[in-house]
């Protein structure tokens, strides 16, 4: 009797630590929206990842229902709650709510490339990411300007201002994807970026220079000699 209750406290402690799966889709598409605020009345607010998932596991919120406000630029969510854009939902461990809303935005939005977390909510509920490292990749937690360019085999791709943890790149980041129906994956799924970083793991300078100062990059180009041949570009070694 008494491994049959131990049994049974452990399955309810398990259950308890599971999150609240709330996923956001797009009304035309049915795919994962992200970037969706879900706002409570106290502000806390909760937002989807590249999957349009939300985990949500605050203690305070299990077992009460609870109101979340829904919104996010270039989509409407037309459900309303006390005259807002939003729903009540009732918060458990590991219940699932769907939410749909409505692009109203040319472009559809798809995922982050780049950043820390892209995939955090989605592996807090357990469910698989697309990419290599969906939490954090080149300890990258942001960057700008992104600029890409096929080339032999691989997109290169790079960014201006990069920043890690404990870590700041001004002198440009970079990283190679294996294209569509080469290795890499459906434009439609994610882009697998494999970062060029330094003995820390951080992302690395491509264009130091031996002196303080910023570098951008505004374009790229490929150079070919007068046989037509292009030129091999060559990563500084660390």
């Amino acid at each position: 009797m008494w491994c049959g209750v131990l049994l049974f406290l452990v399955a309810v402690g398990l259950a308890a630590d599971r999150p609240f799966v709330i996923r956001v889709l797009d009304s035309q598409t049915g795919r994962g929206v992200p970037l969706v605020e879900l706002c409570a009345f106290n502000q806390r607010a909760w937002y989807s990842d590249s999957n349009g998932i939300v985990a949500i596991s605050d203690a305070w919120a299990m077992g009460r229902d609870l109101l979340l406000q829904v919104r996010s630029h270039g989509y409407r969510f037309e459900g309303k709650a006390l005259g807002q854009p939003g729903t009540i939902v009732a918060v458990k461990p590991g219940g699932r709510a769907e939410f749909r809303v409505v692009r109203e935005n040319i472009a559809e939005r798809l995922y982050r490339i780049s950043g820390a977390g892209i995939y955090a909510d989605t592996l807090a509920a357990g469910l698989s990411a697309p990419i290599q490292r969906p939490l954090l990749n080149g300890k990258v937690i942001g960057q700008d300007t992104a600029i890409a360019i096929p080339y032999r085999g691989k997109i290169y791709w790079f960014w201006g201002d990069t920043f890690g943890p404990t870590n700041m790149n001004f002198n440009v980041s970079g990283a190679t994807a294996l294209p569509p129906g080469r290795g890499g994956l459906d434009p439609d799924r994610g882009v697998d970026l494999d970062y060029f970083v330094g003995a820390d793991g951080f992302s690395r300078p491509m264009l130091p220079l031996d002196r303080p100062g910023l570098v951008w990059l505004e374009g790229l180009m490929i150079v070919r000699d007068r046989k037509g041949a292009d030129g091999w570009w060559r990563p500084t070694p660390v």
